[in-house]
């Protein structure tokens, strides 16, 4: 079914996590990283079949969630080995365009940010102290912290 502007502007204002097909984008946007969909323009809507529409992100407050998703390690060091992420190379923008047609849907999925504040707070925790403690250990830690205050 074609899509139209009306269809992707309920997006603005909205989160969105980025699925496998993130992949096939132009961006460094990786599986799992989130964003908020800040505007929505219609680049091209002649041929319905093959419509396209950029979509401005704002990655800010999603920073520490989507450090633990960076994995791609496609940007060169100082020697020519492609082993950093967009981030350690400098090149990370907390304010990405997405391009979209027809296929959006299996780009990004909608989400509720508010059932993911715990997760959040443990990726943030791993990503600031570099630590390598699993998810349970991590909340026991906090469960025990709450009683010792």
């Amino acid at each position: 079914m074609a899509v139209t502007i009306e269809d992707l502007m309920p997006l603005v204002g909205k989160a969105i996590e980025f699925l496998p097909a993130i992949f096939d984008s132009d961006t460094y946007l990786e599986v799992g990283m989130r964003a908020k969909v800040v505007y929505v323009v219609s680049i091209d809507e002649s041929d319905p079949d093959d419509p396209v529409f950029q979509l401005r992100l704002s990655l800010e407050g999603h920073d520490d969630r989507n450090a633990a998703f960076e994995v791609n390690r496609s940007y060169y060091d100082k020697h020519g080995t492609a082993c950093l992420s967009a981030r350690q190379a400098g090149m990370y923008d907390k304010h990405q365009d997405l391009f979209v047609g027809n296929n959006w849907e299996t780009v990004f999925k909608l989400v509720d940010e508010g059932d993911t504040i715990v997760m959040v707070n443990y990726l943030a925790h791993k990503h600031r102290f570099g630590e390598d403690i699993s998810y349970v250990a991590w909340l026991e830690g906090v469960v025990k912290a709450s009683f010792d205050r």
